[in-house]
């Protein structure tokens, strides 16, 4: 017979929701504005300082609560490796409203400009 699979994580996963305070702009220096990025945290399978972080982006759309509930091959991954999982919401998505739900899709470069590739990875890099 087959060797067993190892065992799969059960869903929904458990997680902690944490805030990030973030720069509005990473590029430009005088705007000092901030705003509160969601992230989420798995520690189920920490193996502790020496263990490897694994860090998950995106989470565009309903936000990261959604992708980290369907993302069980980190999940996986974290169970083997003994690491924990964080899963970093995009700007703009989900909670990270830089400017609430109704201001931050302002079609101009102070607010919907701050929508960028960029400007995320720098969110990601902080």
């Amino acid at each position: 017979s087959p060797p067993a699979s190892p065992a799969v994580p059960q869903f929904p996963p458990y997680y902690e929701t944490q805030y990030e305070e973030q720069m509005l702009d990473h590029f430009n220096g005088e705007n000092v504005g901030t705003f509160r990025q969601r992230y989420l945290v798995n520690d189920t399978w920490f193996g502790g300082r020496s263990s490897p972080i694994l860090f998950y982006c995106g989470a565009e759309g309903a936000g990261v609560p959604s992708i980290f509930e369907h993302s069980g091959y980190v999940l996986a991954l974290a169970k083997e490796l003994k690491a924990l999982v964080v899963f970093g919401e995009m700007r703009f998505f989900g909670d990270s409203m830089p400017f609430g739900e109704d201001e931050s899709f302002r079609p101009d470069p102070t607010h919907l400009g701050l929508l960028s590739v960029e400007q995320a990875l720098a969110d990601d890099a902080s």
